[in-house]
């Protein structure tokens, strides 16, 4: 299983369980109108950010994790892995929205307009001023409002379809410029505004699936749009903003990290906002397992950015998150895969030792876990999410090939390496007792038995089983 195919299998979400998670503010009046001239400056009736709004109620769906985890007792950290210092706690979140919800007007005569407006798009150029406003006025007056209708809500990821195709048949010049700019213009306001909570979060997905350049083939990897990034990084970390937006943003966040061109300013931007996030203790009104998703993302993304950061800042904030046995395990497997994307040149007092010794904690923490909730439910116990978090464990050791990457082990000297073999060599067998033909049972007993060879792992009469 290779680094990429780890952080794929954990990463995805439903984008029904997006649109299910809900939220609202702001008049959408300014949806239909361009954007003001930069130059002119900011007009008075400009829109604003979203007002606060009552908190959030009881039944709201949470975003879920896609596995429950065994969490266990904390044991002290060491000197050098400790739990990042954690930020005081964001303020509530905004109601998921204020109903009846908004709607923008649809000028169903410019439907007509289709066949002119892919016209210029395939030419690739407008003839004169007169076809820049019909342009103009079908996609602001008649194909963006649609998205606010509730008749049209299920129609929502085939209308992003729709425009991602309109922007490949131009693939550049005039057109393709101008209706990138309608969409983060139009769809930015959207965002913000108290139309329903699914156009929101669809909004916020286009924005972060807008590209530089069109891929010429399917499979060719994307160039997102550099223009969306400051977007993306400002929805993220906006207090006013309802989350599934937030997570909507941090989809486009991690694109832009794992195929974006990007700046040293930029890196530097995405890296300062995932090290909030996976440093956040998260919001009150935010549950324990959609702020864990978002947590392992940042991780994620920090590994996909592979820098170690400013006096290894980085590395030390995912060592500490991979030994804090009281995170869930979703975000300690992802910042142990993280670990093995960085490029570990400059992470001088770094301590090598410490985090060879965190790795083989989580790969005991999770050998328990799971072998321990096999005695209380047989059915709970799963080969493929133990393998999953092993996997990581390994990267996060020696990297992967594929990804031309050598995780830890890249730095590993002679006062560590017999510890790091050690570790390194337990987690291969434990992977190679996966390819095995034993049943579920021997499988487990194997497991177990290997815990006294992964160094200083938790006495199973003060472990704390539960996920």
């Amino acid at each position: 299983m290779t680094l990429r195919n780890i952080l794929f299998f954990s990463f995805g979400v439903s984008l029904s369980v997006l649109l299910l998670w809900i939220g609202g503010s702001t008049s959408p009046r300014a949806l239909a109108q361009p954007a003001p001239d930069a130059s002119a400056g900011e007009p008075a009736d400009a829109p604003g950010l979203p007002p606060d709004e009552p908190d959030l109620p009881p039944d709201e769906p949470d975003l879920p994790d896609e596995e429950p985890d065994l969490r266990e007792e904390p044991v002290p950290p060491t000197p050098e892995v400790q739990p990042p210092p954690q930020e005081s706690p964001a303020p509530l979140r905004p109601n998921i929205g204020t109903k009846p919800y908004l709607t923008v007007e649809v000028h169903e005569d410019l439907r007509r307009e289709r066949n002119n407006v892919m016209a210029m798009l395939r030419n690739r150029k407008f003839e004169g001023e007169e076809e820049e406003k019909v342009f103009e006025a079908y996609y602001r007056q008649y194909f963006l409002p649609r998205w606010t209708q509730p008749e049209h809500l299920a129609s929502l990821p085939l209308f992003r379809r729709e425009l991602r195709n309109n922007l490949q048949v131009a693939r550049s010049g005039p057109p393709h410029s101008r209706l990138q700019q309608v969409v983060i213009d139009y769809l930015g306001r959207m965002a913000s505004a108290n139309v329903h909570p699914a156009a929101r979060v669809n909004a916020m997905l286009m924005i972060g699936e807008l590209n530089e350049e069109e891929p010429v083939r399917a499979g060719d990897a994307p160039t997102p749009l550099p223009a969306t990034l400051p977007v993306l990084l400002k929805t993220l970390d906006d207090d006013r903003q309802i989350d599934p937006v937030k997570v909507a943003a941090l989809v486009g966040i991690v694109r832009h990290a794992q195929f974006g061109q990007r700046t040293p300013e930029s890196t530097a931007a995405i890296q300062r906002a995932m090290i909030r996030l996976a440093n956040s203790p998260g919001a009150p009104a935010r549950s324990a397992e959609g702020h864990a998703w978002m947590r392992a993302q940042a991780a994620r993304t920090l590994g996909l950015l592979g820098s170690v950061g400013e006096n290894a800042a980085v590395a030390r904030l995912l060592a500490a998150l991979v030994a804090d046995d009281q995170l869930e395990m979703l975000v300690r497997c992802h910042a142990a895969a993280a670990l093995g994307q960085l490029n570990y040149a400059g992470a001088a007092g770094l301590n090598v030792a410490q985090v060879v010794a965190a790795l083989g904690r989580l790969a005991a923490d999770a050998v328990r876990a799971d072998t321990d909730s096999f005695d209380d439910n047989p059915d709970s116990f799963s080969r493929r999410r133990l393998k999953a978090r092993l996997v990581a464990v390994q990267h996060g050791l020696v990297g992967d090939d594929e990804e031309r990457v050598r995780g830890i082990g890249e730095v590993v000297g002679g006062g560590e390496q017999q510890a790091f073999n050690a570790v390194r060599s337990e987690v291969e067998k434990l992977l190679a007792l996966f390819d095995s033909k034993l049943d579920d049972d021997q499988l487990v007993e194997s497991l177990r038995a290997s815990l006294a060879n992964l160094g200083p792992a938790r006495r199973p009469e003060t472990a704390q089983t539960g996920r």
